[in-house]
């Protein structure tokens, strides 16, 4: 008897054990804001986050690293705190997570953010997506978004205009550069920083400028400074996008002819003598020609546009240049010549003339010292002693062969002076 009793208290004892666990289990699943639910909470919906940013296909460079990715909170009709499960992946499957699921307490303002703290590398695309979990409740997944890693790159502008060591005249004053528009894997605009200097290394600069990029992949810019006439100046411009530059581009040397000066003749020749050629800054009559040709008489075909000497160039560019007949130099067939450039100058007030560098076709400038006469005229007096002077003024023509005598044809430019500098 005492044996039953006791199997009965025991019996007893374990039935009120199950009973009462049964009755925390129910306990549980009832208080929906428990830190643990067992299974889902029926009737509660919660919303996918909206992803913002990094937006789709977005281009994020690495000097912009880490990456921080940004999402709309979600909404949610139950009584639980919503957190946020972020994947990061280099496919769209996700089968290769760049990290494991990081959950991320739900942010202030609607938003929610996290900073990926792994390295991602540059030149590959990556892909992220999120979800909310209330730790009973999940909502479904938003639609992954790709986004790329990448080197900023910005090529070097090329010049285009003033090519390297060119006369420009004085006519073209002021100046416009172009450059070829650099190219660029960014996706911000383009503008250009050019500048202009004294010297190749930019020691001293004269005039900088940044613009924007212009149309047709090409960028024009007014140098609206003054250039002194014969004076070498150098030129370069490098592209910026706000962020980053590129390298500049070379540099080209370039230098502004002094504007050519026409005085016209005497209107009332000599009696007895043809009048001379009305565009002649000097009357070739009056001229004495010690070296070449006399080629006051020759029929003037050419028109002289800009004219000058320039670090150690004597530019005489006219308008039948490239077009006198071709003359080959001193009988050899595979060395041809159109022409020679002519100078005057004025020494004891008289004026001296003489046929010096001979000029290949369509050439219009020659290498010449900065004294002008001996290593031009040799020796023909007094054009081989004569050293012009700052502020002098000389005369310049083109004309068909004749240093040597006259080859061909007898044609000639007009006759223009130019001060020297």
């Amino acid at each position: 008897m005492c044996r039953v009793v006791k199997s009965a208290v025991m019996l007893a004892c374990a039935t009120a054990l199950v009973v009462g666990a049964a009755g925390c289990d129910v306990a549980k699943s009832e208080n929906p804001t428990s830190p643990s639910v067992a299974g889902a909470i029926a009737g509660v919906t919660i919303t996918a986050p909206s992803l913002l940013d990094p937006s789709a296909g977005k281009k994020i460079e690495v000097t912009q690293l880490p990456v921080t990715l940004t999402i709309q909170n979600s909404t949610t009709n139950g009584q639980r705190v919503v957190k946020y499960v972020f994947e990061v992946a280099t496919d769209a499957a996700f089968t290769s997570k760049v990290i494991d699921p990081v959950t991320v307490a739900q942010g202030d303002n609607g938003q929610t953010r996290y900073t990926v703290d792994k390295v991602l590398e540059s030149g590959k695309t990556y892909y992220w997506r999120a979800k909310a979990d209330d730790g009973a409740n999940q909502s479904a997944v938003a639609a992954a978004k790709d986004f790329l890693i990448y080197t900023l790159s910005i090529t070097a502008p090329a010049l285009v205009y003033p090519t390297a060591n060119l006369h420009i005249a004085a006519s073209e004053v002021p100046v416009t550069v172009t450059l070829q528009n650099s190219l660029t894997n960014g996706d911000r605009s383009l503008r250009y920083i050019v500048e202009v200097g004294t010297d190749p290394s930019f020691g001293t600069k004269v005039y900088a400028i940044e613009v924007a990029g212009g149309g047709n992949d090409k960028t024009s810019v007014k140098i609206d400074t003054t250039l002194e006439y014969s004076r070498i100046y150098y030129w370069r411009a490098r592209a910026t996008d706000g962020v980053a530059q590129s390298a500049y581009s070379s540099a080209n040397a370039f230098s502004v002819d002094p504007p050519v000066v026409v005085t016209p003749p005497p209107t009332t020749p000599p009696p007895g003598t043809p009048p001379p050629s009305a565009n002649d800054a000097i009357d070739l009559r009056t001229v004495s020609f010690v070296k070449g040709e006399n080629t006051s008489g020759w029929a003037v075909t050419s028109t002289m546009i800009s004219a000058g000497w320039s670090a150690g160039t004597l530019c005489t560019n006219h308008t039948k240049a490239g077009q006198w007949p071709i003359l080959p130099f001193f009988d050899d067939p595979y060395t041809t010549v159109e022409g020679n450039q002519v100078v005057f100058a004025k020494i004891n007030g008289k004026w001296y003339g003489g046929s010096g560098e001979w000029l290949r076709p369509g050439q219009t400038c020659k290498g010449v010292p900065y004294d002008m006469g001996p290593d031009t005229f040799y020796d023909a007096p007094p054009l081989s002693y004569w050293i012009p002077q700052s502020g002098e003024w000389y005369g310049l023509m083109v004309s068909t062969p004749s240093r040597a005598g006259r080859w061909g044809t007898a044609e000639r430019s007009n006759v223009v002076l130019v001060q020297w500098k």
